[in-house]
């Protein structure tokens, strides 16, 4: 009797748990989804922000010790030019 039981529990335990994994997973797909779509949206994004600033830009940016990702190429050429004036003055 209590080996029957306890095979009956086990059964309803797996069962239990099966369902609430696929229950999990359909809530969370299209989450990750969600995110996966947004982050491609944002490389994307950055990418052609990258592509649409002269890479000579670029190169004096870098060689500025500048962070160019993620900025627009006025926010790139507004710092090139503010760290250039802070080494006429020192």
């Amino acid at each position: 009797m209590l080996p029957t039981i306890a095979r009956e529990l086990g059964k309803w335990y797996n069962w239990a748990r099966k369902s609430l994994d696929d229950f999990l997973r359909e809530i969370n797909e299209p989450i990750y989804e969600a995110r996966s779509e947004v982050a491609r949206t944002i490389n994307e994004t950055r990418q052609a922000v990258m592509n649409d600033v002269d890479p000579d830009i670029l190169r004096i940016a870098r060689a500025l010790n500048i962070d160019v990702r993620g900025k627009t190429k006025q926010e790139i050429m507004s710092e090139i030019l503010r760290r250039l004036g802070e080494g006429k003055s020192g």
